[in-house]
């Protein structure tokens, strides 16, 4: 029996969704269980604090990212996760996308995200992954997963699912304890419209 072959999707927004949509969307890591995105530097699984998070916590970052980008004496992210959300990071504060949400898993990661109008969804994340693949070595499953989210209801009830994601996973006790997470306050959310 041959192998069935995935189907593309097309992961345009139609032009009757509104501006501003939140949309959840799951990227893949391959192979599927494989730690590409929660190591420490040395290779160890990420069930610890990063260091991000221990500056963070101690006061010596203001914000979640400030120590990956400069701050503080750091000149650069110190782990792979913390490196692929500066890059989610990067492109929320050039406005390519506003991001709600990203948390990062062992084997993939999950994010809220609104799209500007004028910019293809499918273009905009591919042209991200490929900037994160060929700068960290993250391997990504071709494509990507995306559900637009139509009410402030779904859009809470995915925000909870994805804190609890390591917690239901075993990776640690509470969601609070989970070091790679980006969550931006910088600014108001688009207003659907």
């Amino acid at each position: 029996m041959p192998l069935l072959v995935r189907k593309k999707l097309p992961h345009t927004i139609p032009q009757w969704v509104p501006d501003g949509s939140w949309f959840f969307i799951t990227f893949k890591c391959v192979p599927p269980g494989k730690n590409q995105l929660c190591q420490l530097d040395d290779g160890r699984e990420g069930r610890t604090r990063s260091p991000l998070r221990a500056a963070l916590e101690s006061g010596r970052a203001a914000s979640p990212l400030t120590a990956a980008i400069g701050a503080h004496g750091v000149t650069r992210p110190t782990t792979v996760g913390d490196r692929v959300l500066a890059a989610m990071k990067h492109n929320h504060d050039k406005l390519i996308w506003h991001c709600h949400l990203c948390l990062l898993m062992p084997d993939h990661l999950h994010a809220i995200i609104a799209f500007p109008r004028e910019s293809s969804m499918k273009t905009t994340v591919s042209n991200w992954k490929k900037y994160v693949a060929v700068k960290f070595g993250v391997e990504w499953q071709r494509d990507f997963f995306d559900h637009r989210l139509r009410d402030h209801h779904e859009l809470q009830e995915k925000t909870n699912y994805i804190l609890m994601n390591p917690v239901r996973k075993g990776l640690c006790e509470r969601m609070v304890d989970w070091p790679w997470v980006y969550r931006p306050v910088d600014r108001p959310p688009p207003i659907p419209g």
